[in-house]
């Protein structure tokens, strides 16, 4: 039985891209969207602990803004769900 990875490490994603991602390769997934998951999570990991869950604004200036153009950009990827 594996181990469960620190939240620190995590990126929430819905149920079809979670294992989308998994029928990929982790690695194939990230790249070919252009993400770069470690960021993401770090950044996530710090919003919560620094409790700014409900400010919207640091986080559309930090994440959203950057991610939605590359998930724009890779959209029929997505939508390959198996």
């Amino acid at each position: 039985m594996g181990q469960r990875v620190s939240d620190s490490f995590t990126i929430p994603l819905c149920y079809p891209h979670h294992h989308q991602l998994h029928m990929t390769g982790e690695r194939k997934f990230w790249q070919t969207l252009g993400i770069n998951p470690v960021f993401y999570a770090d950044l996530l990991f710090g919003v919560y602990n620094q409790n700014k869950t409900e400010n919207d604004q640091y986080l559309w200036e930090n994440m959203y803004k950057k991610v939605t153009p590359q998930i724009k950009a890779n959209i029929d990827f997505l939508n390959q769900l198996k």
